[in-house]
């Protein structure tokens, strides 16, 4: 959280709607991961999910332009955070406070 406060006082003027959604976005994603991604890698899935969330309700039909489509453009990206998130949780359960 520091890190974003001091990026805001270092450009001066921001978007504070889009700064406070990727502020919420990574915050969200290490507690709820437990891990932290690099920038990158954040950025990538903040799109995928902002697709996802767009698109949440659309018509099932796989057609360009249409939101099914975009989702299914976005899914294997999705799957391949989620299994990081998962190979990583399996060798380390206390990373997610998982007990085996």
């Amino acid at each position: 959280m520091t890190r974003y406060i001091n990026g805001w006082c270092e450009k001066g003027k921001v978007m504070g709607v889009s700064e406070s959604r990727k502020l919420a976005f990574e915050a969200t994603a290490s507690m709820l991961l437990g891990c932290d991604f690099s920038q990158a890698q954040m950025n990538s899935m903040m799109g995928c999910m902002q697709v996802m969330v767009e698109n949440f309700f659309t018509l099932p039909i796989d057609l360009p332009g249409l939101g099914f489509h975009r989702v299914s453009q976005v899914k294997p990206t999705t799957h391949k955070y989620l299994n990081i998130v998962n190979k990583l949780s399996s060798k380390h359960p206390s990373l997610l406070n998982l007990q085996k």
